[in-house]
């Protein structure tokens, strides 16, 4: 017999003591370019976050690993134009 348990994402027990911004669910709050904010403030961070760890401000998705991969691109691209001083 084969048994296959699937269950829906949930925040890791560190993300809340992290001292980032997080959505209503305990997930890492991100702006359009996958960047985060402290806790309390607006302005970015250059600590970046994608995948089931986060959730894009205003575009919350389910935690599925279709928008993880997805992010992977936005990440890359937003990463090098900081270490490029784009």
């Amino acid at each position: 017999d084969d048994c296959i348990w699937c269950t829906q994402g949930s925040p890791q027990s560190w993300v809340s003591s992290c001292g980032l911004q997080t959505d209503r669910h305990g997930f890492l709050l991100v702006d359009q370019h996958m960047r985060c904010s402290l806790a309390g403030s607006a302005e970015p961070t250059s600590v970046f976050a994608g995948g089931d760890v986060a959730t894009v401000a205003g575009h919350e998705r389910p935690k599925a690993g279709v928008f993880a991969v997805m992010a992977g691109m936005v990440l890359w691209i937003n990463i090098r134009a900081i270490l490029r001083g784009e």
